[in-house]
């Protein structure tokens, strides 16, 4: 392997990435599909990327179904979860007790009258 396709495979990566951080920020999140298809669709694509290299010599025809395998998995792996936790923008709800004036009004009186009887 010599520099000139190490440096096509590095920029090629790149631009895979680029690609599928704006194609998810604006259209892959609005998609709901399954896991699984996205992830069956990758395999495919992974097959076909061995295939390819025994009927063509054309470079970019070699690279393509890698690419779409890479672009696939990195999209199973975002809807599988496997980049994390996310930052949640949800506050945590603190559940407080509901205010009850009417228990500390009569405790004071309650308290009085049953000190008074123990007295007697």
């Amino acid at each position: 392997m010599d520099w000139n396709s190490l440096l096509n495979i590095f920029l090629i990566s790149i631009a895979i990435y680029m690609l599928y951080t704006v194609l998810n920020k604006y259209f892959l999140s609005k998609l709901s599909i399954n896991k699984w298809i996205v992830l069956g669709l990758a395999v495919l694509f992974l097959v076909a990327g061995m295939a390819v290299p025994a009927i063509t010599d054309n470079l970019l025809l070699q690279y393509l179904p890698t690419t779409i395998f890479v672009f696939f998995f990195l999209w199973f792996a975002d809807l599988a979860g496997l980049g994390g936790k996310r930052p949640s923008d949800q506050k945590k709800q603190v559940i407080k007790p509901k205010a009850k004036p009417n228990r500390a009004k009569y405790a004071d009186k309650e308290f009085f009258e049953s000190t008074k009887k123990k007295k007697k």
